[in-house]
């Protein structure tokens, strides 16, 4: 794969590790996952999971493709997925790394059928499916299945490869470059403790002994001495024999860590407490503000009957949603499409790459996430359905779907399989009877025959009922040594029995016609393919029609106009029963022109506009048709125009669209001190904190100042005697504020808080004791693991470096922070083992690794908090069966450990918080995502609660965003399932032991 460099503000696709679910280079296959993902892989995983391109199109983007003529004999191709005002542009294919035949000028327009191969091949472009017959069984044989839950995570591969024309579709632009930067360079979710409770404190005590302290050594100073062992009662089991694998001793970083977990039955479900009510509105974003802070991009489009659906996608910093609008009445009035999961919980935000649908009803399928398939299904286009593709084996990784079909017996998709060289992959046929178990087919197993050329994509399919139009590439080799040259063919099929059986299907050279079908529609008139034709000053498309798909002849053309250099290009072909839509790009200029029998056509001029990328034309439904992409500047929004049948342009505002376009608001973490409690995160994009004195009503402060063009949110803070100071992202960088109260924000300007050349900071949690402020983070320099990073202020204006050791070979992450009479203890992780490290001066820090649960296979620390001297930290540890909440406590300012004991049931639990009060410590996150409520009186025994309220458990993912105490209670903010704009419950609950 070419070396890409970042663009813009982001990491190019091998810039970062993956997130905590998976495993970079430096880390072992242990890495415990950490939800959010790490520092600058999090966004990566919601761009590419999405199924979206990384590199920004335009100049300056970053390196262009050579211009070395292309298959077409169109001249130069541009760097890029086409976009307006680019003229001569055509979407370029997946980077191709075989030898290129010698660059001898543009090619002249070749009228013998074959076409010199140069280089790689454009993606073509296809058309949508006209409405199909009555269901019948057929050549698919798959019986229904139901599709189980896919596995989240980001998606295989990098970003999906360039070149996947769809039903008259080309590639999605890459992503935008204007104030929604992705999140990159900011910290891991679980970014450290609250601010201890600094108000009345009653007499605490600390952890109270027990009669088990078999579980610890004392190899090392800094592990307590084991306690002298006290009678047992007779009569009495041994504790260590209700234990799971009761002792592990681990040897790292110097020291012993011992943990064990509870006994091996299954804790009572635990009780229901507090009260909780709905706080959308409580947390309200800038009614202010011109831009809503997410990014919109409408990538397919499909018709059948008088529906007309588009899919895309919305991506805000590290999340993102699947989108579907529909139109029944010639897009006039527009809706927005429920999208649900198979098997219930949140769909996954991934792009669709090609959709269909007919009387059979509605498909689309995803780019690879994780190495498996998405696809959506709908009885009529209105509502969908995402499931995971079955088998796993379907549709690899590195597949291309470059389109779909519905028939009256199910449906069938088309592709290929990437080689190292172009004329080497492989062509894919897909055939299923419910869009959602996919039985894949080779060329040869299809019965498909280029004859004495190799067949190397497909890159078509249109049906009209169970009549299938199939379209590829084939290469054929001539002469020999240094004469020998590759030849780009046509080579189509068509089968009548619904794509059972395939007979050859020439579309001859004519009219002036030359190089490869441009795209192929289906009208209740048949089939229609384009080439490009003409000559000198004279070009347009040759537009050809066959009734069966088998024998053809011309019938007009389209889109005329242009020279040599500046021709009109075809860029999109789709139909419907009722007639042709085709894409053209004039000099840069878009048109969309629309035609009942491919003889007449009607033009759309949607002028040019260097900032609108145009992604897909969608067929003529109700007199009308549409074109669909994203704007390129500024708050990137979907882009969806109406184009009637007479050539009116309408631009449709998807703001006005209910369910579209959502207003990002996200709430990271709460923390508290002095008797202000401040929730912190990002509204509108924009850095955002609400504050509250009773964790009930809550103000949104000032912090216009934390605005930009990308995304900046903010994820941790602590006070002193100068202030609060705030951190968190701006784009891919670190992001440090200050407030004298809480209420006014403003940045922190300090180089040494700016990065290096080749070098990214993040900042992750922030904490203040008697020597000053301290903020921890991380640092990346070119390819080598992750480093920790710390600065620390006096004053809250001057910033130094601080001195903490990376660890040689591993990634090392401090997560979280917290100050007291002890100094300052940092949480993290050494590779896969948790950590903890300690600063009597926030400036020199010293490592300490602890050793992981039993069974545990990897483990983070990832919340702390002080209340005097005692020191209580929780994380999260993968096991083989899910993930355990685990945690230590220390009653010496961090200097020896025992370890703590935290009932949960299920094997799905994660820490999101953790503070101190007046009567103990209390933790928030989740248990089989439903959010969860941990309280101990000495922070080492737990007790579990679960907050009262319907919407703080169900489907999808609740949890504690964090939590503040006042007086003897305590407030959590627990955001439910929402994408870019979760939901938001308050929850009022006790702080004590019951």
């Amino acid at each position: 794969m070419p070396e890409t460099p970042a663009l813009r503000g982001r990491p190019g696709p091998g810039l970062g590790e993956p997130d905590d679910h998976g495993v970079s280079e430096h880390e072992s296959e242990d890495v415990p996952p950490a939800e959010g993902g790490s520092p600058w892989a999090r966004s990566s995983q919601a761009w590419s999971t999405a199924g979206v391109q990384w590199e920004p199109g335009g100049e300056g983007s970053g390196p262009q493709q050579s211009h070395a003529a292309n298959p077409y004999g169109e001249g130069p191709q541009g760097g890029g997925p086409y976009a307006e005002g680019q003229a001569g542009q055509i979407p370029p294919p997946p980077p191709y790394t075989g030898p290129q035949q010698p660059f001898t000028g543009a090619q002249p327009p070749f009228t013998g059928g074959q076409q010199p191969y140069t280089g790689p091949q454009p993606p073509m472009t296809g058309p949508q499916q006209p409405h199909t017959g009555p269901h019948a069984a057929g050549p698919y044989g798959e019986a229904p299945h139901a599709a189980n839950p896919y596995g989240e995570g980001p998606q295989g591969g990098g970003p999906y490869a360039e070149g996947q024309p769809g039903q008259g579709q080309f590639p999605p632009p890459p992503p935008y470059t204007g104030p929604q930067q992705p999140f990159t360079g900011a910290q891991p979710p679980f970014t450290g403790a609250q601010q201890p409770f600094t108000g009345p404190q009653q007499p605490f005590t600390g952890p109270q002994d027990d009669d088990d302290d078999t579980d610890l050594r004392q190899s090392e100073e800094w592990v307590q001495p084991k306690s002298k062992k006290r009678k047992r009662k007779a009569g009495a089991l041994p504790k260590m024999l209700l234990t799971v694998a009761a002792v592990i001793a681990i040897v790292a970083g110097g020291g012993y860590g011992v943990f064990q977990w509870l006994k091996p039955e299954p804790p009572a479900p635990p009780s229901a407490q507090g009260e909780s009510h709905a706080a959308d509105d409580v947390f309200d974003g800038d009614a202010s503000a011109v831009r809503d802070g997410a990014a919109q991009s409408l990538t397919r489009v499909a018709g059948a009957g008088n529906t007309l659906a588009i899919g895309g996608v919305e991506i805000s910093g590290d999340k993102s949603r699947s989108l579907f609008l529909f139109t029944t009445d010639g897009g006039t009035t527009w809706r927005s499409a429920d999208v649900a999961r198979a098997g219930g919980g949140d769909a996954l935000g991934a792009a669709p790459m090609a959709i269909a649908g007919g009387k059979k009803g509605w498909v689309a399928l995803s780019a690879s996430v994780e190495g498996r398939r998405l696809s959506w299904t709908s009885k009529d286009g209105t509502s969908w359905t995402q499931s995971q593709v079955e088998p796993a084996g379907a549709f690899t990784d590195k597949d291309q779907i470059l389109g779909v079909a519905v028939t009256s017996k199910g449906y069938v998709a088309v592709g290929y399989e990437p080689a190292a060289e172009f004329r080497d992959d492989k062509p894919v046929l897909w055939t299923s009877s419910d869009g959602r178990t996919w039985k894949r087919r080779s060329a040869e197993d299809a019965g498909l025959d280029a004859g004495d050329a190799r067949l190397n994509r497909l890159r078509f399919v249109t049906a009209k009922d169970d009549t299938v139009l199939l379209g590829g590439s084939a290469v054929k080799t001539e002469g020999s040594g240094d004469k020998q040259l590759d030849l780009l063919l046509d080579a189509f099929w068509q089968s009548a029995d619904a794509g059972g059986t395939w007979k050859k299907s020439d579309i001859q050279q004519v009219d002036g016609s030359f190089g490869l079908v441009r795209g192929t529609g289906a009208t209740a008139q048949g089939f229609y393919a384009i080439r490009q034709g003409g000559k000198d000053k004279d070009f347009y498309g040759v537009v050809m029609h066959s009734a069966d798909g088998a024998s053809w002849k011309p019938v007009g053309r389209v889109g005329k106009g242009g020279s040599a250099q500046k021709q009109p290009l075809v860029m999109g072909v789709t139909g419907s029963e009722q007639g042709l839509s085709v894409l053209i790009n004039k000099d840069g200029a878009t048109e969309v022109q629309t035609s009942p029998d491919g003889r007449q056509w009607a033009s759309g001029d949607l002028g040019k506009n260097a900032k609108r990328a145009v992604t897909a034309v969608g067929p003529a439904i109700g007199n009308s048709a549409v074109a669909v992409g994203r704007t390129t500047d500024g708050d990137a929004d979907g882009f969806l125009s109406v184009v009637s049948a007479q050539g009116k342009v309408k631009e449709v505002d998807l703001r006005e669209v209910p369910g579209i376009v959502t207003t990002e608001r996200q709430i990271t973490k709460v923390v508290s001190a002095d008797g202000r409690a401040l929730a912190l995160g990002s509204a509108n994009s924009d850095g955002a904190a609400w504050s509250s004195a009773d964790g009930m009503k809550w103000i949104r402060t000032d912090t216009k100042a934390l605005g930009g063009d990308r995304l900046q949110r903010l994820r941790h803070a602590a006070s002193g005697p100068q202030g609060w100071v705030a951190v968190g992202n701006d784009g891919d960088g670190p992001l440090v504020a200050h407030s004298a109260d809480g209420s006014k924000w403003s940045r922190v300007e300090s180089d040494a808080l700016r990065p290096a050349k080749g070098t990214a900071l993040s900042v992750n949690a922030a904490a203040h004791a008697a020597k000053g402020y301290v903020v921890v983070g991380g640092e990346r320099k070119g390819d080598t693991p992750d480093a920790p990073a710390v600065w620390t202020s006096a004053d809250l204006k001057n910033w130094k470096r601080g001195e903490v050791a990376a660890t040689e070979g591993a990634v090392t992450r401090l997560r979280g922070v917290v100050g007291g009479p002890f100094g300052y203890v940092a949480v993290g992780g050494i590779g896969a083992r948790p950590s903890v490290w300690t600063s009597a001066d926030g400036a020199s820090w010293t490592p300490k690794t602890m050793g992981l649960p039993s069974g545990a296979n990897a483990g983070h620390l990832t919340e702390v908090t002080a209340h005097g001297n005692t020191v209580v930290v929780l994380g999260t540890a993968t096991t083989a069966s899910g993930s355990r909440v685990f945690g230590l406590v220390s009653t010496d300012g961090g200097k020896t450990w025992k370890p703590s004991r935290v009932p949960q049931p299920g094997n799905k639990a994660t820490i999101t918080s953790l503070v101190a009060g007046q009567k103990g410590f209390a933790a928030g996150g989740s248990t089989e995502d439903d959010a969860s409520v941990w309280t101990s009186a000495d922070g080492r025994t737990w007790q579990q609660i679960a907050p009262a309220g319907d919407r703080v458990r169900g489907p999808g993912t609740q949890t504690y965003a964090g939590m503040a105490v006042f007086g003897d209670s305590l407030t959590g903010v627990i955001t439910t399932p929402g994408t870019l704009r979760h939901g938001v419950v308050l929850w009022k609950g006790p702080l004590g032991v019951g």
